[in-house]
């Protein structure tokens, strides 16, 4: 038997996240996140976003690790400003360091997954360090907190030749996120692996309102108080349908899995919603979605087409707004980052929206377009593929949102949702407004 079977037949008889094999009682196990030199690859959501923000399927990077491996307390490492927005938008992660215990350090562009957590697991029930690899190169780091405190805390420091010499290395099998748009070729994956493990399918009595119709019912599951209207249709014969607690579907909507509804979020009344479909939570969407992730607090209220897309918190499309997510000539897409010229190698790729961003009613975003954060899209005609931070109608005559006003209207919309604008969050959109004013 070779080292790679031995570990498989080691994760089989580890069924208990965090324990110790043969242990019942807890590890005490911080999860340290370390943002890797890839900013501009995740830009536009990089900007006001930390790398574990990124919402996958039903959870975000962070939100997928806490759910698999139950950590005790959380160290992050990356940029300040960033690192300190994230904790005062969710203080249960600003937690104390552990005086004693496990260290489990992960990369950001590593696709929670079981089987990862089974190694990881495994590697705590030992009284060694190892080096998780993927394609032999270090994405983490498993020890006790007092080998952590020794070692170089950056990402080139644990793949120097020096430490790799020094730790037994472990080849997992990884999904591995390196630009923006590579976060849509994994949400298969993570909603089949996020369908809620203590919950049955949906019968007939789940549902308030006759009428409704489900297709392939034992891959559905649905939240508490969530409100699905006759007529509605849930053909779930291609993947999982999970709906979150409090959704509201409205009639004649149709879902096709896999797709994820967020907690809170509203289905508007014909709407389409196709496979492949993250909807994060508190959204309202209509019109026609398909294979796209919207991070969450962000409106597609109307009729129009979002496909093959990524949009951040606080977007607003208008009405009969479009995207294009196919070239004519069927060729390859390039986007533009910072005005960087990137080579996705996709054929279908739609729009990248940075946070608190809107569009006009009849706007047409051509394939490929990036649009920054408060940015307000309108006018006639395509939009060109990039779009700035702060632009202000971006087709044609192309001016500068002015700052005050963009805060004041990102104010006015969070207070609409019972949330305030953090001084932490009001810091990166200053720096990013700064960084336009200097490139112009």
């Amino acid at each position: 038997m070779n080292s790679i079977e031995l570990w498989q037949e080691e994760i089989s008889e580890h069924t208990l996240p965090g324990n110790l094999v043969g242990d019942s009682s807890p590890q005490q196990v911080q999860l340290v996140l370390m943002e890797e030199n890839n900013h501009d690859a995740m830009y536009p959501i990089s900007v006001l976003h930390t790398q574990w923000e990124l919402r996958t399927g039903p959870t975000t990077i962070i939100e997928g690790w806490q759910r698999l491996l139950q950590p005790l307390t959380y160290k992050f490492y990356g940029r300040e400003l960033h690192i300190n927005s994230f904790l005062a938008r969710y203080p249960q992660y600003n937690t104390q360091q552990l005086a004693m215990g496990k260290v489990v350090v992960l990369s950001p562009r590593i696709l929670p997954t079981k089987e990862i957590a089974d190694v990881i697991n495994v590697c705590l029930s030992k009284h060694e360090s190892f080096l998780l690899t993927f394609n032999k190169e270090v994405v983490g780091f498993v020890c006790h907190q007092d080998v952590w405190e020794m070692m170089p805390q950056t990402w080139t420091g644990l793949r120097s030749e020096d430490v790799q010499a020094l730790y037994k290395s472990i080849e997992i099998h990884a999904n591995i996120i390196n630009a923006i748009h590579e976060v849509l070729d994994t949400i298969q994956l993570a909603i089949t692996a996020s369908i809620p493990t203590n919950q049955e399918p949906v019968n007939e009595s789940d549902f308030r309102n006759a009428g409704v119709y489900t297709v392939n019912p034992q891959n559905i599951f649905i939240g508490q108080r969530a409100d699905i209207a006759p007529l509605v249709v849930l053909d779930a014969s291609a993947g999982p349908i999970i709906i979150d607690d409090n959704v509201t579907i409205m009639a004649h909507a149709s879902l096709q899995g896999p797709c994820y509804i967020g907690k809170n979020s509203i289905i508007k009344m014909g709407a389409k919603v196709y496979h492949n479909t993250v909807i994060g939570e508190h959204c309202k969407v209509g019109g026609e979605v398909e294979h796209s992730i919207i991070q969450g607090y962000s409106n597609k209220q109307h009729e129009g087409f979002l496909g093959h897309s990524y949009l951040g918190e606080w977007v607003n499309l208008g009405a009969d707004t479009n995207t294009s997510d196919l070239k004519n000539t069927y060729g390859n897409i390039t986007i533009t980052q910072r005005g960087n010229s990137v080579q996705t190698n996709r054929m279908f790729l739609g729009l990248i929206c940075g946070d608190h961003s809107k569009s006009g009613i009849n706007t047409m975003f051509n394939t490929g377009t990036v649009c920054g954060i408060h940015a307000n899209v309108f006018g006639a005609g395509y939009t060109p593929t990039e779009l700035p931070s702060f632009t202000w109608g971006g087709i044609g005559d192309n001016r500068t949102y002015a700052l005050k006003m963009a805060l004041k209207v990102a104010r006015t919309v969070m207070q609409r949702r019972g949330k305030t604008l953090l001084p932490e969050e009001e810091k990166l959109m200053v720096q990013e407004f700064d960084r336009i004013q200097k490139t112009e």
